[in-house]
């Protein structure tokens, strides 16, 4: 299964427990992910389930400090501050907006893809094992790069002509379920997967990077590099998309697609914050070469 969907995508209602439950008996029934077995043990993957602004509100309320790996610069928070102080809204709620939860069952593809608004992107894994492929920026035309807007179907689904097998996503008991749109900017069709180099002979002068997720190790995306992963045993993975002082001029894109509605002086404000945070981040640079 397909973390995006493809041409054979379906969508399911369920309950995390009853995601878990399936998934624990998929490992057990078909934990090889036979090719024979593809309709019969198809899989479901929760991608990007924005837990912490729905179930785990509370606990990302007291906890959110503790889920940032040390060392790393993230002024993702400054900068939403900064944000919900000019447009008067709950920071911490937009806060956790950057923030997802992503399920999966043995043998789920999450789909090559680069994160939105040029975020940098970080991946803790809680729970089993993941296999994840990284290509530089540099490598889009050999990746076949396509908007991801123009990659969606009529049904909301992302066309491909790597429908293999039976996909599936999985809307959880908040009913607060991401988007396409929401997720990524630019996908590829290439599948890794499946005769990827023949449909698309220019990603053999591709250069692919491997890096084995285990429990408790935390992955860094860079902004603008491209990823696609396969869940080894059933997991659990928090999402992080945030900025710092390499790609703080994205943030403002991203900031404004968490607002619900325009007012009238909602373009003028944002025009502001963007001025602000660019003054801001010189400012922060010159702090941390002064020290």
């Amino acid at each position: 299964g397909s973390a995006f969907g493809d041409a054979a995508a379906i969508e399911l209602g369920a309950r995390v427990a009853d995601f878990v439950e399936y998934a624990r008996l998929l490992n057990v029934v078909d934990a090889e992910c036979r090719l024979e077995d593809a309709v019969a043990h198809f899989r479901v993957h929760a991608y990007a389930w924005p837990a912490f602004r729905g179930p785990l509100r509370e606990t990302f309320a007291t906890k959110w400090r503790s889920l940032v790996p040390l060392g790393l610069e993230d002024l993702t928070v400054r900068w939403v501050q900064m944000f919900a102080d000019k447009l008067r809204c709950d920071w911490l709620e937009t806060l956790a907006g950057f923030f997802s939860v992503s399920l999966a069952a043995t043998g789920c593809l999450t789909r090559l893809h680069r994160e939105r608004n040029g975020a940098h992107l970080w991946m803790a894994q809680t729970e089993g094992r993941r296999l994840v492929f990284l290509f530089p920026p540099s490598d889009s035309e050999r990746l076949y790069e396509e908007r991801a807007s123009s990659a969606v179907s009529s049904r909301g689904q992302p066309s491909s002509d790597d429908a293999d097998s039976a996909a599936g996503s999985i809307s959880c008991d908040d009913r607060l379920v991401a988007t396409w749109e929401d997720v990524v900017d630019c996908i590829s069709p290439v599948n890794l997967f499946t005769a990827g180099s023949r449909r698309h002979p220019l990603l053999r002068e591709a250069s692919a990077h491997c890096a084995m997720l285990e429990r408790g190790e935390t992955l860094l995306v860079p902004s603008d590099w491209w990823w696609c992963s396969v869940a080894l045993e059933p997991g659990a993975t928090v999402h992080h998309r945030f900025y710092d002082r390499a790609n703080f001029r994205h943030i403002n894109r991203d900031l404004e697609g968490t607002l619900e509605r325009f007012g009238d002086g909602t373009a003028d404000l944002l025009e502001e914050l963007r001025q602000e945070i660019a003054e801001d981040n010189e400012e922060w640079g010159l702090t941390v070469q002064d020290e």
